[in-house]
């Protein structure tokens, strides 16, 4: 898969081949579902496999946009390449509590042997999105 951001029409076709791709994955769905709804809309959600709901993408992809900023309508694809990004950069930056720390730790070494032993929040799934988004946290 390329490091270039997917266009926003995108339709996931790739199955999760591995534990990887299936932590990536909930990193999304947790950020999506539970994280960033405070500070964007989503337009456009896919996280599994068009033909199987039950299936797991590799190649996520979800459209968000600001609100409450008073600047503009900029949208945001949010994929892959975002929470892989975003997982480095918030575990970098660091100062964060211990359950956090865990967490981004685990995502960012490659714990991966079971993705579901992966103790992650919404509020982590938040970070990881700001982060792979803007390489910050501009929302609390």
């Amino acid at each position: 898969m390329s490091t270039r951001t997917l266009p926003r029409d995108h339709t996931p076709v790739e199955p999760c081949a591995s534990e990887r791709d299936k932590a990536l994955n909930m990193a999304f769905t947790t950020g999506m579902e539970g994280g960033v709804g405070y500070w964007s809309t989503c337009s456009r959600y896919r996280w599994s496999l068009r033909d199987d709901a039950h299936t797991e993408a590799r190649d996520f992809i979800a459209v968000i946009t600001e609100v409450g900023d008073g600047d503009d309508d900029t949208e945001h694809v949010i994929d892959r390449t975002v929470i892989a990004r975003g997982i480095r950069k918030a575990y970098e930056h660091g100062g964060w509590t211990e359950y956090h720390t865990d967490a981004l730790r685990a995502l960012n070494f490659g714990s991966y042997e079971d993705h579901l032993d992966i103790d992650m929040d919404a509020d982590t799934g938040d970070l990881v999105v700001q982060f792979g988004l803007f390489g910050e946290q501009r929302y609390a």
